[in-house]
């Protein structure tokens, strides 16, 4: 178990080398910036505690993945491999729960910390050869494979939004469209293949509003049904629930334009911390889209000219 540990911190260090930065000095930032960035949440917004549990909840949930879970089961014994599971749950909610202390938010601390504990217990299901149909296909990709990866995700958030209208909790129904919004960003974390690029008879910026429109269109076809359920339910709220999702609409233009930036790698450590600014100060997105679209399309002039 101690050696898993060792190995996971290893990867680690790599996995911030591969973006370009010196290990340790990666380490310092991240050490640095998580609660820099809580500090900036919280006084910013008066739904941080909510916002943290959900970020919490994104952070735990890949490491229940199917594939990941059988690997490790052939590494260790059942009961070695439920400590492993538990302690690898806690080191992550962690630092989650420990801000959240800061701030003196209890009960958001202690759940972190039991879905935590929860989520050690569960994994998630293979992928299953049946096809899901999905209002998306017209304009794939990114939306078609991510709503049939994570469509879960989407029954979550509509369940929290139909409890949050029950039982009269604005808040909670603005958590479930917050989620939403942040799924859509991550439908634009893994860059397709040059040949995907290559089959556009487009200029990098044609092909890059391209993309924008079909991100704008899809992000309103998923997120405008409880928008609107919001808005009619809570119209003294409106202008809450319009400007969480004008920020959101942005945030995934912005993951669009990153994507891009860096293209054909993963977007590069600075680029992740202009996203992760960005989420706790959306007006900085009016800056930061226009110049990663620059950037997005000189990096993809090279496979459409």
């Amino acid at each position: 178990m101690k050696t898993y540990f060792q190995i996971q911190y290893r990867r680690l260090l790599r996995g911030i080398q591969a973006f370009g930065v010196p290990s340790y000095a990666g380490l310092a930032g991240i050490l640095i910036g998580f609660p820099a960035l809580t500090v900036l949440l919280f006084a910013r917004t008066p739904y941080a505690p909510y916002l943290y549990l959900l970020f919490a909840l994104m952070s735990l949930v890949p490491l229940g993945a199917a594939e990941r879970n059988n690997f490790l089961r052939t590494l260790f014994a059942i009961q070695q491999y439920h400590r492993v599971r538990l302690a690898e749950n806690l080191l992550l909610a962690a630092p989650f729960s420990i801000m959240l202390l800061v701030y003196r938010q209890w009960l958001a601390a202690l759940a972190v910390i039991a879905v935590s504990i929860v989520l050690s217990r569960i994994n998630q299901l293979r992928h299953s050869a049946r096809v899901i149909p999905t209002p998306f296909s017209k304009q794939p990709f990114e939306f078609t494979t991510g709503f049939r990866r994570q469509w879960w995700v989407i029954l979550i958030a509509l369940v929290l939004t139909g409890i949050g209208l029950y039982v009269d909790n604005y808040n909670l129904s603005l958590v479930a469209l917050a989620a939403l919004l942040l799924q859509c960003m991550g439908f634009y974390t893994q860059p397709e293949p040059d040949f995907y690029v290559w089959v556009y008879a487009l200029t990098p910026k044609q092909l890059l509003l391209a993309k924008i429109k079909t991100a704008l269109y899809h992000t309103l076809l998923l997120c405008l049904p409880i928008t609107l359920l919001l808005s009619g339910f809570y119209p003294q709220q409106a202008w809450i629930t319009g400007l969480l999702l004008l920020a959101g609409i942005l945030n995934v233009l912005m993951s669009v334009v990153v994507k891009y930036s860096a293209y054909p790698a993963q977007p590069g450590l600075p680029q992740l911390i202009s996203m992760a600014v960005a989420l706790v100060c959306p007006p900085l997105l009016l800056l930061f889209i226009p110049y990663y679209f620059k950037r997005a399309a000189a990096q993809l002039n090279p496979y459409l000219t």
